[in-house]
């Protein structure tokens, strides 16, 4: 996630598209240049709303609501609460889904799970949107 940010406002014309799982580059450290740079461009952040590595209120949150200010033209988001298994193969002793860590968003990314909070596309469908 931290580098994901980093190339796509360094390489803003290299990449069609960025997807930011548990983005790691705190919004404090983004200038307002490099939000005006990456609000032109497509990006899909993926995190947990309780991650407790990479809190979301000084991370993807304040960068989220900054890209939207600035008028951001391609920009989905996946903030499921938690991160628990969904194959149905491991559960906690009370027979539910097995809780991850808060911090393993990834693992929804891998199983196109993530989907838009709004819109509800995945992942994986708007990737290979943005090749065309």
């Amino acid at each position: 996630g931290f580098m994901t940010l980093d190339l796509m406002m360094n390489y803003p014309d290299y990449f069609v598209a960025g997807v930011a799982i548990a983005e790691a580059k705190l919004d404090a450290f983004i200038t307002d240049d490099q939000i005006n740079v990456l609000k032109d461009q497509a990006l899909f952040f993926i995190y947990s709303e309780n991650d407790p590595v990479v809190v979301p209120a000084n991370y993807e949150i304040p960068t989220i609501e900054r890209l939207r200010t600035a008028g951001a033209v391609n920009l989905m988001v996946s903030s499921p609460d938690h991160v628990v298994d969904t194959s149905g193969l491991y559960t906690d002793v009370d027979g539910n889904p097995y809780p991850y860590n808060d911090h393993w968003s990834w693992i929804y990314f891998d199983n196109n799970e993530s989907v838009d909070d709004v819109t509800g596309q995945d992942s994986w469908s708007w990737i290979a949107e943005q090749l065309n």
